[in-house]
């Protein structure tokens, strides 16, 4: 028993290999400075475009790719799709000018991990990477509209109860909770306070017709959980 515990110490705390699929180098250099001064993870390759991306990861084998959408010779979500066939336990983020709807929505059908803004605070990079290790999807704070009309596209065809009276942040914040997420991550990630976290929890509560926080986190994980992760 000590040495299986001794093992799974040392799997958590193992470096965590990062490959780079980015075509501008300044974007490229910038991303590896920040990964390289946070302990716990190494670049271990880049790459230029998503052929070579392909290449890498089948070589390299790394534990988190961080891939831009805009890539030469293949584009970054058609490249995810085929590591992604080799690679299925790879955690794929997404770093992207485009918070179009339908890129993000076909890049949670791809799979990936994370997804995040270009524009956005460089640090969002280092909090997606320790979500994604830890087993948990990281999607831009500042997607969250987008993010709730994809899982409103998504929605099967049964409808909950109460479903149409939620809010697109309502509906943002039973994604987080599906994942695990706690109110003060939540929080932290849609910049608003935890006792608004809180106070939207109470409202979804109302809407779905739920008795305790334990019903509306079963709820969030069976109905609202984006596949894959």
């Amino acid at each position: 028993m000590r040495t299986k515990r001794m093992r799974e110490r040392r799997r958590t705390s193992a470096v965590r290999r990062v490959l780079l699929a980015e075509d501008h180098a300044l974007v490229r250099k910038g991303v590896r400075d920040l990964i390289e001064e946070r302990a716990g993870y190494s670049v271990v390759g880049e790459a230029i475009d998503g052929v070579e991306a392909i290449e890498l990861a089948k070589k390299l084998r790394p534990d988190i790719l961080i891939m831009d959408i805009g890539l030469p010779r293949m584009n970054g979500l058609n490249a995810c799709r085929h590591i992604r066939e080799l690679h299925p336990a790879l955690k794929v983020i997404i770093l992207s000018m485009y918070a179009d709807r339908e890129y993000v929505a076909e890049a949670v059908r791809q799979g990936v991990s994370g997804y995040l803004l270009k524009d956005g605070a460089a640090d969002e990079i280092l909090c997606a990477m320790d979500a994604v290790s830890a087993g948990k999807r990281y999607l831009s704070p500042a997607l969250s509209d987008v993010v709730a009309e994809v899982i409103l596209a998504a929605r099967p065809a049964k409808v909950i109860e109460g479903w149409e009276n939620l809010t697109k942040k309502e509906k943002l914040i039973l994604t987080l909770i599906s994942e695990g997420t706690g109110r003060s991550e939540i929080a932290k990630r849609m910049h608003i306070s935890p006792e608004t976290v809180k106070t939207h929890r109470r409202n979804i509560l109302t809407k779905l017709k739920l008795r305790s926080t334990a019903d509306l986190a079963a709820l969030a994980v069976k109905e609202f959980t984006l596949k894959p992760a």
